[in-house]
């Protein structure tokens, strides 16, 4: 059994946030994970990028994103475009 199967080595189901934790730090990429777990994940995207969006320095901005993982990175950025508008009312 691998992980990603979906099971541990004992072949018992892995916990939701187990999941959660793969996609999010970059380990798993989106289409090895559940659609419930990759709708969940939009919050913390949204959170994330509300937290860029009300940074006030360009650099630190910037600096944020980097430290992003890669595979997650481009679903943040999209975020951050898309409340970049709507940042007075964040």
């Amino acid at each position: 059994m691998s992980a990603e199967d979906g099971k541990d080595g004992a072949g018992i189901p892995r916990p939701v946030n187990w999941w959660l934790h793969q996609y999010l730090s970059g380990q798993m990429p989106p289409d090895k994970i559940p659609p419930a777990v990759l709708s969940w994940s939009r919050f913390f995207i949204f959170e994330g990028a509300r937290e860029i969006v009300l940074m006030d320095d360009k650099y630190e901005r910037i600096a944020a994103l980097a430290k992003i993982p890669a595979p997650l990175r481009v679903n943040v950025e999209d975020e951050v475009k898309r409340l970049w508008p709507m940042r007075a009312s964040l």
